[in-house]
């Protein structure tokens, strides 16, 4: 007797079970064609998004090197820079690609896409990308290469204002000791000191402001070489052409005599201070200007090459921010045709359960479909798990929710179905049950993930007319015992 209650309490435990299982199988039968499906919609649009973010990263990286050229101290990190910029169009190439016509890339196959607004939308950015960024990636790459080429060019330019400087001021130097001299000695021979105030003082000004007015150009020059802001500095052109005008007029002063912003100048008298002005002079219009005239024109070319090259950088910026907007629409759309997949998939899941809800519900009463809709649901996470989705999306409305629906209400198809199957009573050929139409692909599902779903075979033989619903019972009762979850 109490082997027999034993008994007795196993098989309506395995009964209770069989029953719950069995209709999670014809439940889950169809609900797994349909994550099948969605599971290769997920497969086939799960690239498309991560084809959208190395494109991103391709461009992120593209405006990364564009900022780094710009940098660039030297032809070396400029054409390291130059590299770098290849293999980032390279790589958006590669993928740009691989979505618009299908292509083997390093991050696997990815399939043309299919979707008429992402395809529109990445021949776009490829647009964008072929037409706008590389050209204003050529862009600061040259300006920058003729930038350097400017600094060389620069630098000669200096080393001759230096020599031109030196020997101009080398000269004016002279002068005024040889001035200061005659004054001296003007003065042991008893020349009247007002005169000599008057007459040859006003040289030794005049050579002193020469001698300031080379030193603050040359500083000005240097300045103006240092300066590495974008433009010429405001009012250097002016300061210099003033500097020049005011030398010009210094050595006209005492050449010629006349006014200057010192006073009034006579002319020089003695021969040899008069030579050595006149050789000033020239010296300053043969090496000194043209000296500083390269040397602004070096640095006017060097900074109209920078001023070429940072515009062309913001433009780059501009597009890539474009594109980074476009790709991450083209990320969306698959984003969301993977989640609509899913969704369907979890419906279908619900659908094929409520029809196994509904067999055993007609046998054995509403306590067996609530665990037949438990252990189904837990038998549809598992294998959605195995199909790449994952388990706690089922749990939402679209999941959960619709299951409980589709498992208790007559509206259901799948649920009439399974309950006229439970009675062995006839059902319309005319209406169209998903469930029953898809439990073998659902066994087919699984076994090519490596689920075990014993429940779904036995609901496909059910569904089939290879068992009834005593031997599908019987075949699942007679299964050993494992872990509930």
């Amino acid at each position: 007797m109490k082997n027999w209650k034993i008994s007795t309490l196993l098989r309506s435990g395995f009964g209770l079970l069989t029953s719950l299982i069995l209709l999670v199988g014809a439940a889950t039968y169809f609900g797994m064609v349909q994550i099948e499906a969605a599971n290769k919609t997920i497969m086939q649009k799960a690239p498309l998004v991560d084809a959208a973010m190395e494109m991103k990263l391709a461009v992120s990286n593209d405006i990364a090197v564009i900022n780094g050229m710009l940098d660039a101290k030297d032809m070396e990190s400029l054409s390291r820079g130059w590299a770098d910029h290849k293999t980032s169009v390279a790589l958006f190439d590669e993928f740009a690609g691989a979505v618009q016509e299908g292509a083997d890339t390093k991050e696997g196959r990815i399939e043309a896409a299919q979707d008429p607004e992402l395809l529109a939308t990445v021949e776009r950015a490829d647009k964008y990308h072929d037409k706008e960024l590389q050209p204003g990636a050529k862009a600061v790459h040259t300006g920058i290469e003729q930038v350097l080429q400017a600094l060389s060019n620069q630098q000669l330019r200096m080393s001759a204002l230096e020599t031109a400087y030196n020997e101009v001021a080398a000269l004016a130097t002279t002068f005024e000791a040889n001035v200061k001299r005659t004054i001296k000695e003007r003065l042991n021979e008893g020349v009247d000191a007002r005169y000599l105030i008057d007459t040859q003082v006003p040289w030794v000004d005049m050579a002193m402001e020469i001698k300031v007015g080379l030193a603050e150009l040359r500083i000005a020059l240097e300045m103006h070489s240092q300066d590495f802001t974008l433009g010429q500095p405001a009012d250097f052109e002016k300061a210099y052409r003033d500097a020049i005008r005011n030398f010009e007029g210094w050595i006209d002063a005492l050449l010629n005599g006349g006014s200057t912003t010192e006073g009034v100048v006579r002319p020089l008298t003695g021969t040899e201070a008069r030579d050595q002005v006149s050789q000033l002079n020239v010296l300053f219009i043969t090496r000194f200007k043209p000296a500083a005239e390269a040397l602004i024109k070096a640095n006017n070319t060097r900074r109209e090459a920078a001023l070429s090259a940072s515009n062309a950088r913001d433009a780059a910026s501009a597009v890539v921010t474009k594109m980074k907007a476009m790709l991450d629409n083209v990320e969306d759309i698959a984003k969301a045709q993977m989640t609509e997949a899913r969704e369907a998939g979890h419906q279908a899941t619900a659908s094929t359960l409520s029809l196994s809800a509904a067999v055993i519900g007609a046998g054995l009463g509403d306590s067996a479909r609530s665990a037949l809709v438990t252990r189904g649901f837990a038998e549809m996470q598992r294998l959605a798990a195995a199909c790449g989705a994952s388990p706690e999306t089922l749990v939402g409305l679209s999941g959960l929710g619709d299951l409980i629906l589709t498992c208790t209400s007559d509206q259901s198809r799948n649920y009439r179905f399974g309950l006229s199957l439970g009675r062995k009573e006839s059902f319309d050929p005319s209406v169209t049950v998903e469930g029953a139409a898809t439990a073998r692909a659902a066994v087919d599902l699984a076994a090519h993930h490596g689920v075990e779903m014993p429940v779904t075979s036995v609901v496909a033989d059910l569904v089939d007319g290879r068992k009834s619903v005593a031997e599908a019972m019987d075949t699942l009762l007679n299964r050993p015992l494992k872990r509930e979850i």
